[in-house]
C-alpha cells in the first residue's frame, strides 16, 4: 500500500464514480519501489463492488488518461494479469471551489441582490405538463447485468463476518479441516459444469460458505467427523483460524 498514491487519488477529479473506485484500488495495491500494481480483475470487482464489465471499462479509461500504462509484463498463475505503472503525475486534480462555483461562462455568481433582482424581473413560467415528464416504469438502468463466472484461477476466500454459520463451523472444526474444504471446492469448481448456477457463480465467497456449512452436514451424517483428516480438527480457537478466515494461504 502506497500512502502517497492513496493521497494523491482522493483528490482526483474522475470522469465516474467507477474510475475514481478503481484508482484507489491501483493505489492501494501501489508498490512505491517500482511504481507499479497488479490486482487481479476479481480482486477489482470484489474492492469496488463493481461487476467487470464496469471495471474494465473504468480500467480503460484511466489507461487513456495516462494514469496507468501497461508495462507488458504479466502476473499470475496463467500470466493474464496485466502490471501497470501508475502515474501519480497525471491524476487530474479537483479543481477548488470558487472554481467550481462558476457559471459556464465563466464569470462568478452574482450576489444574492443581483440574484434577486433578476428573479423579479423574469417572466414567470409556464408550469410544465404532468405529460412531459417521463413514466418512471419507462426508465430502465444502463448498468449491464453482472453475469455468473467460472472460479478465477487466483481467487482466495475472505474472513467469514462474527455470527454466521460457516465462520462459526470453521471455528469449530479447526484450520486442517477448513483448508481441506476449501481445497475440495476448488477441485469442484474446476470440474463442474460451465453453467450457470454450477460451474458459473455470481458470489464464490457465498458459494464457499454453502460448500462449508453442507459438507460439515455431510460429516455429521457419515459419522467420520472428517474431511481428509482423522476429525479432531487440529486446533479450534480462533486464533488457528487466522490463515482461512483473513484470506491467508490455503493452496
Amino acid at each position: 500500500m502506497s500512502f502517497a498514491a492513496l493521497a494523491a487519488v482522493s483528490k482526483m477529479r474522475a470522469g465516474s464514480a467507477a474510475e475514481k473506485l478503481i484508482a484507489l484500488a491501483y493505489a492501494d495495491r501501489h508498490n512505491e519501489e517500482t511504481g507499479c500494481a497488479y490486482p487481479s480483475l476479481a480482486w477489482l470487482c470484489e474492492f469496488g463492488s463493481l461487476n467487470r464489465k464496469t471495471v474494465i471499462a473504468a480500467v480503460a479509461r484511466l489507461e487513456a488518461a495516462g494514469f496507468l500504462t501497461d508495462t507488458g509484463d504479466r502476473q499470475g498463475n496463467t500470466k493474464q494479469i496485466k502490471v501497470y505503472r501508475i502515474d501519480l503525475e497525471s491524476i487530474p486534480k479537483a479543481e477548488p471551489s470558487h472554481k467550481r462555483n462558476r457559471t459556464e461562462s465563466g464569470t462568478v455568481p452574482k450576489t444574492a441582490a443581483e440574484q434577486s433582482q433578476k428573479r423579479d424581473t423574469d417572466t414567470v413560467r409556464e408550469p410544465t405538463s404532468p405529460k412531459a415528464s417521463p413514466s418512471p416504469k419507462r426508465a430502465r438502468s444502463t448498468e449491464p447485468k453482472l453475469k455468473p463466472f467460472r472460479l478465477p484461477a487466483d481467487w482466495r476466500p475472505t474472513r467469514f463476518p462474527d455470527g454466521t454459520v460457516a465462520r462459526e463451523v470453521a471455528d469449530r472444526r479447526g484450520r486442517d479441516w477448513s483448508r481441506a474444504a476449501v481445497e475440495s471446492f476448488r477441485l469442484w469448481a474446476a470440474n463442474a459444469d460451465d453453467k450457470d448456477g454450477v460451474g458459473r457463480k455470481l458470489d464464490w465467497q457465498a458459494a464457499l460458505a454453502k460448500w462449508i456449512i453442507e459438507q460439515d452436514k455431510r460429516d455429521g451424517r457419515s459419522g467420520n467427523g472428517r474431511v481428509g483428516g482423522n476429525g479432531s480438527g487440529g486446533d479450534r480457537t480462533l486464533g488457528a483460524m487466522q490463515d482461512f478466515v483473513s484470506g491467508g494461504p490455503v493452496d
